[in-house]
C-alpha cells in the first residue's frame, strides 16, 4: 500500500495535466480506508494489551493474596504443633505422652517422674 500510494502521488506530481479519472480516486480513497482500519487496528490492539496486562496483574495480586494466606495457614498449624509438644512420661515401666497441662497438673502432685 505504501509503495502504491508512493508511486501515485509520484504521478501526480509529474503530470498534473494527465491525472484524471474516477480509477485513481477509487485507489486514493481505499489507500485512505485502509490506513484507517488500520489505526482503527492498532488502538484496538493496544487497548486488549492494556488490558491483559490489567487482568495479568491482578491475577498477580490475587495469587499473591492466595499465597500470604497460606502461609499464614502453614504458619497457624506450625503454630499448633508447637503448643502441642508433649513429654512423655514413666510411671510403673509404661510411656505415656501427656499433653503440657496435665504435665503441670501432675507436676504439682508430687515426684520426679517426668524425662524431657
Amino acid at each position: 500500500w505504501e509503495t502504491l500510494k508512493a508511486i501515485i502521488e509520484d504521478f501526480k506530481e509529474q503530470n498534473p495535466d494527465q491525472f484524471h479519472g474516477s480509477a485513481y480516486e477509487m485507489v486514493e480513497k481505499e489507500i485512505l480506508k485502509k490506513e484507517e482500519e488500520w489505526k482503527k487496528e492498532e488502538e484496538e490492539e493496544s487497548k486488549e494489551t492494556i488490558l491483559t496486562i490489567q487482568t495479568v496483574v491482578e491475577q498477580n495480586e490475587e495469587e499473591a493474596i492466595l499465597s500470604s494466606q497460606k502461609m499464614l495457614n502453614v504458619l497457624n498449624v506450625i503454630k499448633e504443633k508447637k503448643e502441642l509438644k508433649c513429654k512423655t512420661c514413666c510411671k510403673g515401666g509404661k510411656r505415656r505422652v501427656l499433653k503440657r497441662k496435665q504435665n503441670t497438673k501432675r507436676k504439682k502432685k508430687g515426684g520426679n517422674r517426668w524425662v524431657n
